[in-house]
């Protein structure tokens, strides 16, 4: 049995493979098989998409994948997993041959004052349309604010600096996304965010959301587990600033392949 920690493209794609080479596979999701895909406004380099698809209409794909292939998703959110492996959820206690950790990452905290109080993720937001101020100047900050502009909510980026691809800057501005730079965030608060720039200024909005950056999330892995040969690392949680769908699935695929060899003995 592989017991496949996190349901986004990764862990998607590494399941569907084991299930093609006949290895009994599951997967443990804390939330909707899809992952950050759900948050996506659109994908563009991911091959046999020409015009690109969206977040929302890949996520719900790769959830038809997994029902065709009748691979199970088990909703669970994992707590640890140590040696052995010995994996404990909010609800049960697995234990499996192999371990693939598919995870993805956890939002990056700046330790803004009240950054506990805002939103992280695009599709945790209400679906009440009103304002959304985007604190954040990378791809995913301007990603999320093209993403929540066509769903209809006013959208304003406030960030210090912009590193985003010129492609997100030119469609962001093309959508009404209002853009101010040069801005120290000083203070976050559920409608508001305080920032200084020769002086302080406060963005009122409906929502605020918080998008400066990501970090693998492995904090639940014994390392005594990280150092055993049957435990794998596929997608986002170990490929650092190389956070894009097409990487991910082939390095799901890959590692169903290594897990095969493994299985048949072949080291």
């Amino acid at each position: 049995m592989v017991i496949v920690v996190g349901g986004g493209p990764a862990g998607i794609a590494c399941a569907v493979q084991l299930k093609r080479s006949g290895i009994p596979v599951k997967i443990i999701e804390r939330k909707r098989a899809g992952g950050l895909v759900w948050n996506a406004w659109r994908i563009e380099n991911y091959p046999g998409f020409p015009e690109g698809i969206s977040g929302e209409e890949l996520a719900e794909r790769l959830e038809r994948h997994l029902e065709e292939w009748d691979i199970p998703v088990l909703q669970e959110e994992v707590k640890r997993i140590e040696p052995g492996f010995r994996i404990f959820t909010n609800r049960n206690t697995h234990e499996t041959e192999f371990v693939v950790v598919a995870s993805g990452t956890i939002p990056r905290k700046p330790g803004i004052p009240g950054e506990d109080e805002v939103f992280y993720e695009v599709v945790d937001i209400p679906s009440q349309k009103g304002s959304v101020t985007v604190v954040g100047g990378g791809d995913i900050a301007f990603d999320y604010a093209i993403n929540l502009s066509s769903r209809g909510y006013r959208v304003r980026i406030v960030a210090r600096g912009v590193r985003a691809l010129s492609l997100l800057q030119e469609r962001a501005k093309e959508r009404g996304v209002k853009i101010y730079t040069g801005w120290e965030i000083k203070g976050l608060e559920k409608t508001c965010v305080y920032a200084w720039k020769e002086g302080e200024v406060a963005f009122s909005s409906d929502y605020v959301l918080l998008a400066t950056g990501r970090l693998p999330n492995v904090d639940f892995i014994d390392k005594r587990a990280l150092k055993e040969k049957n435990l794998f690392l596929a997608g986002d949680v170990k490929n650092g600033f190389m956070r894009q769908v097409a990487i991910a699935c082939g390095d799901g695929v890959k590692t169903a392949m290594k897990i095969r060899r493994m299985y048949e003995g072949n080291f």
